[in-house]
């Protein structure tokens, strides 16, 4: 087994245990972060100006990492929208699920434009969200 493979799979049980040991609040804090930091890199990846490069390969490679940075992060808002408890949670979770349904589509309509002042509005809206739940889990320790 190749080096980087075994640290690789050392990584993943040490992720896959840390996530088994966290609390709720904080595996949502920590997913709303991976999406704060997809929304970034695809950014990033606007503004380096590649994904408008004349060589067809550097192109089709920033093409590729900002669809999937993209991707990661209406995954992450998507999914928290759909495992809201709405009868547990009432007005709160109906009010997450008309906001995380309005950062979807902030983020698909966004990422279809190329427009990064609108990335960064969402990436404003997900760092406010990621914040509020970090308060959250600091009020129950």
């Amino acid at each position: 087994m190749p080096a980087t493979n075994a640290a690789s799979i050392y990584s993943d049980i040490g992720r896959s245990s840390a996530v088994k040991e966290s609390k709720p609040e904080e595996l949502i804090a920590l997913l709303l972060e991976r999406a704060c930091v997809a929304i970034q890199r695809s950014v990033l990846i606007l503004q380096n100006g590649e994904i408008s490069s004349n060589d067809w390969e550097v192109r089709l490679k920033a093409t590729e990492e900002y669809n999937l940075s993209v991707s990661k992060a209406l995954q992450i808002v998507t999914a928290w929208r759909e495992v809201l408890d709405h009868q547990s949670g009432g007005e709160i979770a109906k009010q997450l699920h008309d906001t995380y349904t309005a950062i979807m589509a902030s983020l698909w309509k966004s990422s279809k434009e190329r427009n990064t002042g609108e990335l960064n509005k969402v990436l404003s809206a997900l760092t406010e969200l990621k914040d509020a739940w970090a308060q959250v889990e600091g009020q129950k320790t």
